[in-house]
């Protein structure tokens, strides 16, 4: 619940958001945010910058070997190798969904 409630402050707070609850107004506050990014020419994927797939294994270990004792990343939401992978995954594209 503490994502979503600080992204929706964001969005309040930077990009005038208003929305009925802290979800919609986390997802309003992304895509806006995306849409801004993209108007500045910033790049806002993986891919933007170079990044493909073939390098995932590689930053994966990269962040648990420097980060961790156990095998997983210390995050909210511990995150083992398997799941950093997904996430780099989701990185390549700029869909939110």
């Amino acid at each position: 619940q503490t994502v979503p409630h600080r992204l929706a402050q964001f969005g309040q707070n930077c990009l005038a958001i208003e929305d009925s609850d802290d979800l919609s107004m986390a997802e309003a506050s992304l895509e806006a945010l995306v849409d801004w990014l993209s108007e500045i020419n910033l790049d806002i994927t993986l891919k933007d910058v170079g990044i493909n797939d073939e390098k995932f294994e590689v930053m994966a270990d990269d962040i648990l070997r420097n980060n961790t004792e156990d095998g997983t990343f210390a995050n909210i939401v511990p995150l083992d190798k398997k799941s950093l992978i997904k996430i780099f995954q989701m990185c390549l594209k700029p869909n939110l969904a």
